[in-house]
């Protein structure tokens, strides 16, 4: 089974940033390559196989590295339908004429 790595990268006062790398290598290895891009200074570019982010190592909080399978992946893109609560279809209206209203004097 084909495997992916998710990164999810916390910075401070910002949204996680989510990145998908289809290295092949176990995550201790990954890890220790992955901590020497965080000892960096300046802006810096971490490339994986599925995109690239422009990033302040020293902004970064923590990274969180997981093995994820591809239909895990596939299946989390697919976009969600939200249903209400409601079982019973929304019965229609009966519209009533109005009378047409003029000025008064």
């Amino acid at each position: 089974m084909n495997q992916k790595k998710q990164l999810t990268i916390f910075q401070e006062n910002n949204v996680p940033i989510i990145m998908i790398d289809e290295d092949e290598r176990s995550l201790s290895e990954y890890a220790k390559e992955l901590s020497s891009f965080m000892s960096l200074n300046n802006i810096s570019i971490l490339e994986t196989t599925k995109s690239t982010a422009i990033i302040r190592p020293s902004k970064i909080s923590s990274i969180l590295i997981d093995n994820i399978n591809i239909s895990e992946y596939e299946e989390d893109k697919k976009p969600q339908i939200k249903t209400s609560g409601r079982k019973e279809p929304i019965k229609k209206k009966k519209q009533k004429k109005v009378d047409i209203i003029t000025d008064v004097d």
